[in-house]
C-alpha cells in the first residue's frame, strides 16, 4: 500500500498497507495460540461473480499524451493513520537462518551497462512499489503513482504519466480517484504485447475494489492500449496483486492478499485468471476468480504466480505454479517446518469458464528466520534513528520460470534474519522439475558480511541458467546509505552459492526519515527478450535525506559467458481489421448464435455503382460496434454505412458464451460473439 504525507494507506498502492500487514500478523498470532482463523478475521467472500467479462476502451497513443501534474489520490488522505507495528506481539526468536554465504569474491560480477534515472516521487507517496519490464526496444517502468517508457539508452520515450491515464474512459480506473497504485508491468514475449495493471478503490474503505488492466495494441508500448476495468471484490481489498504470464493456460495469472473492508480483516488469498487470448487481441475478456480462503485460510506468505521467461513455452497444458513461503515460527501447528508451499492453477475457458487450484504439497527448506525485528521497522540508515521496513513475511516478486528442455526451473527469494541479530539477508531458491513434482535444487542465504543489510530482492535466470538477484542495501554507518546492488552465479559455479559476488548499480547518499519507514514494497529483475541474456533491474534508493525522498534507478548487466539466443518466432499477425465491412441494415438474433438480416438501397444512378439486396448471417467479436445502415457497392472496393469502428481478432482459445445484441439510440449495434464471418445468401441487382 501507499503512504501519503505520512499517512498509511490501507491499500495496495503500495504493495500493502501498513494496516493490512498488522492485521495479517494479528491473524497469525491468533492461529498460533489455537484460535481459529475464522474468529481472528474473515468476512465471507460474497457479492462477487466468479466470472466477469470486460470490454476494452482504446487509449490515445501514450507518446501523444499530455501528462497531468503529479498528485496523490485523495482517497489516501481519508484513511486513518495506521502503523505496521500496531498491536504486534510476535516474539523475535533471533533464531537466524541456515546456509548463510558469509563471503563473496569481488570484481567478478559484470558492471552495469545501461544505468539511468527512473520515475521519482512526483506524487508525494511512499513506498514506490518499483517495477518495470524490458521489451525489444523499450523499458517501461511504473511506480506509485505514475509510469514512463524509456528507450533502452535511457532517453524518455514518453512523459511521466499518472497511472489512471492508462485507463482513460473507464468510470473508476480512469479518473484521479482511481489512481490506486500497486502497479505491475510485464512484457509478453510470446505475443509481443505489454501488460500493465494497478488498483482502484475510489470509495475506500468501502468497496467495490477494482483491478485495472491494460494490454498494448502492438509491441510498441508508446502506442495505444486496450484498457479494462474489473471488479475484484465488493468488500475485500485486492491488495499486493502479482501477475504472471502463463500461455499454456491461455492466461495471465494474478494472486492478491485480500482484506475485508472496512476493518482490514484478513480474508485470505485470491487467485484470478485473465483471458489472455482475448486481451492480446483487444477483445472482450473474462476474468475468473477463485477465493482460496475456503480452501486454505493460512496462506500468509505472499503467494506468487509463475511468470515465463525465455523462448520456450511450458509443456502443453501445464498448470500455472503458485508458491508461497511459511515460517515454522509463525504457526508451528500448521507449519511444522520452514517451507515453500506449491499449488497449481488450471483454467478451463470452455463455457463460462472455471479455475481450479490444487495443492501439490510443501517443500521443506533449510531453516530460516523470517522475523526481522518482530516484523517492525528494522533496517538502520546512516545519520538517523529511523529504520526501514523489510516485508520479511512474504516471497518477493517475481517467481521467474524457465523451460530448459531437459528440466523446468523456478527462482524466487525472500528476506530473512541471517544471523539472529536482525541482520537482513536474501534467502534464494532454485526449484527444478523434470517429471513429477517440483523440488528444491539449490538454496542459500546471501549475506556476505556483517555490516550491510540486503533485502527487497528480485531473482531471475538467463537462457544459460546463470542466475542474478538484485536487492536493496543499507547499514547504520556511512557511506552505506540505502542503495542498489546485485549478485549472481554462473550455471557452472558450485551449488548454493552466489559465487560471482556482487556489483553496485547505485550508491545512495541520503536516508529516508519518514516515521512509517515504508520501503519497497517490491523491486523487479527481468531478462531482455532480444538476447535472453541481459538482466534489467529497477529498485529505489535515496539521494537526499528527507521524509519521503525516494528515487528509482534502472540498470542492465550481462554475464560475458552468455551468448545471445535467437529471438522467439514472431507471433502470427492478427486478421486484418474489419474496415469497410458491408452489413445488413436490419439484424435479428438467431438461435444458432449467429445474426441474420437483409438490407437494400435505391439505385444511385452514378456510373459504376449498383444497389444490392443481401441476406446472410454473421457471428461477431465481443464489443465490436457497427453503425446500422445500408451499403453501396463500387467496382473494386466496398464502402458501407455500417462499418466496424473496432475489431477483435479471433481467439486461439475457446469461445465464451454469446451475448445479446443491443441497439443504441444512435443506430449502432453492439454485437457480442467471439468471431466474425459474413455469408451472403444471395445477391441480386435491382
Amino acid at each position: 500500500m501507499v503512504l501519503v504525507a505520512g499517512i498509511a494507506v490501507g491499500l495496495a498502492v503500495l504493495g500493502s498497507t501498513d494496516s493490512k500487514q498488522s492485521s495479517k500478523l494479528t491473524i497469525r498470532r491468533a492461529v498460533a495460540t489455537g484460535a481459529p482463523v475464522s474468529q481472528a478475521s474473515r468476512s465471507s467472500s460474497q457479492h462477487v461473480p466468479a466470472v466477469q467479462v470486460a470490454r476494452p476502451t482504446i487509449t490515445p497513443p501514450l507518446r501523444d499524451l499530455r501528462p497531468e501534474p503529479g498528485k496523490a489520490n485523495k482517497a489516501f488522505k481519508s484513511v486513518v493513520d495506521h502503523s505496521r507495528t500496531d498491536d504486534l506481539n510476535l516474539p523475535d526468536t533471533h533464531a537466524g537462518s541456515a546456509l548463510v554465504q558469509h563471503s563473496a569474491p569481488k570484481g567478478l560480477m559484470p558492471a552495469p551497462m545501461a544505468n539511468f534515472e527512473g520515475v521519482n516521487n512526483v506524487n508525494g507517496v511512499y513506498p514506490p512499489d518499483t517495477e518495470g519490464d524490458v521489451g525489444p526496444n523499450y523499458y517501461m517502468q511504473w511506480v506509485n503513482l505514475s509510469f514512463r517508457i524509456f528507450n533502452k539508452n535511457g532517453t524518455p520515450a514518453t512523459g511521466i504519466i499518472p497511472g489512471y491515464q492508462m485507463f482513460t474512459g473507464k468510470a473508476h480506473c480512469g479518473v484521479p480517484s482511481g489512481n490506486g497504485g500497486d502497479p505491475i508491468v510485464l512484457y509478453d514475449q510470446f505475443s509481443d504485447r505489454w501488460l500493465a495493471s494497478q488498483l482502484a478503490y475510489p470509495t475506500f474503505p468501502n468497496g467495490p475494489f477494482y483491478q485495472c488492466v491494460a494490454v498494448s495494441q502492438t509491441g510498441d508500448p508508446t502506442g495505444s492500449w486496450c484498457s479494462y476495468e474489473y471488479i475484484a471484490h465488493q468488500t475485500n481489498l485486492n491488495d499486493y496483486p502479482k501477475f504472471g504470464v502463463w500461455p499454456t493456460q491461455h492466461a495471465y495469472m494474478i494472486t492478491v492478499n485480500q482484506f475485508s473492508e472496512p476493518g482490514d480483516g484478513w480474508a485470505g488469498v485470491g487467485v484470478f485468471a485473465l483471458e489472455r487470448d482475448q486481451l492480446i487481441n483487444c477483445g472482450a475478456a473474462r476474468m475468473i476468480y477463485k477465493d482460496m480462503f475456503s480452501v486454505e485460510p493460512n496462506l500468509w506468505g505472499g503467494m506468487l504466480p509463475a511468470d515465463v521467461d525465455g523462448t520456450t513455452l511450458p509443456p502443453a497444458n501445464a498448470p500455472a505454479p503458485l508458491i508461497e513461503v511459511d515460517d515454522h515460527d509463525w504457526d508451528p501447528v500448521h507449519f511444522p517446518v520452514d517451507r515453500l508451499d506449491v499449488w497449481n492453477a488450471t483454467v478451463d475457458w470452455a463455457g463460462a469458464g472455471t479455475i481450479s487450484v490444487s495443492h501439490e504439497g510443501p517443500l521443506a527448506t533449510a531453516p530460516f528466520d523470517g522475523n526481522l525485528c518482530g516484523f517492525a521497522l528494522c533496517v538502520p540508515q546512516p545519520g538517523t534513528s529511523q529504520k526501514l521496513d523489510t516485508l520479511s513475511d512474504r516471497l518477493m516478486y517475481r517467481l521467474a520460470y524457465r523451460n530448459f528442455g531437459d528440466h523446468q526451473a523456478l527462482v524466487v527469494n525472500h528476506s530473512v534474519d541471517s544471523d539472529g541479530l536482525d541482520h537482513a539477508g536474501v534467502r534464494w531458491y532454485e526449484l527444478r522439475k523434470t517429471t513429477g513434482n517440483w523440488s528444491i535444487y539449490q538454496q542459500s542465504t546471501y549475506e556476505p558480511d556483517t555490516t550491510v543489510n540486503r533485502w527487497m530482492g528480485s531473482a531471475a535466470m538467463d537462457h544459460d541458467g546463470n542466475m542474478a538477484v538484485g536487492f536493496s542495501t543499507s547499514s547504520g554507518v556511512a557511506p552505506n546509505y540505502p542503495g542498489i546492488r546485485y549478485a549472481g552465479r554462473l550455471v557452472t559455479d558450485p551449488l548454493n552459492q552466489l559465487s560471482q559476488g556482487e556489483a553496485t548499480l547505485l550508491t545512495g547518499t541520503g536516508s529516508q526519515t519518514g516515521s512509517f519507514g515504508r520501503w519497497g514494497d517490491y523491486s523487479m529483475l527481468t531478462v531482455d527478450p532480444t538476447d535472453d541474456c541481459t538482466f534489467w533491474y529497477t529498485n529505489e534508493y535515496v539521494q537526499t535525506t528527507g521524509p519521503t525522498p525516494w528515487r528509482t534507478r534502472v540498470g542492465s548487466f550481462k554475464f560475458p559467458t552468455c551468448v545471445g539466443a535467437p529471438p522467439p518466432p514472431p507471433p502470427p499477425p492478427p486478421p486484418p481489421l474489419l474496415r469497410h465491412l458491408l452489413l445488413p441494415r436490419r439484424l435479428s438474433a438467431a438461435a444458432s448464435r449467429e445474426y441474420s438480416g437483409s438490407g437494400s438501397q435505391p439505385r444511385s444512378g452514378r456510373s459504376g455503382e449498383r444497389t444490392a439486396r443481401s441476406a446472410g448471417s454473421a457471428a461477431f467479436a465481443p464489443g465490436v460496434r457497427f453503425g446500422a445502415g445500408s451499403s453501396t457497392r463500387r467496382r473494386g472496393r466496398a464502402r458501407s454505412g455500417a462499418r466496424a469502428s473496432r475489431s477483435s481478432s479471433p481467439s486461439a482459445g475457446p469461445s465464451p458464451t454469446s451475448h445479446r445484441l443491443s441497439k443504441r439510440s444512435s443506430g449502432d449495434a453492439v454485437l457480442g460473439l467471439l468471431s466474425f464471418r459474413y455469408r451472403p445468401a444471395k445477391n441480386r441487382a435491382t
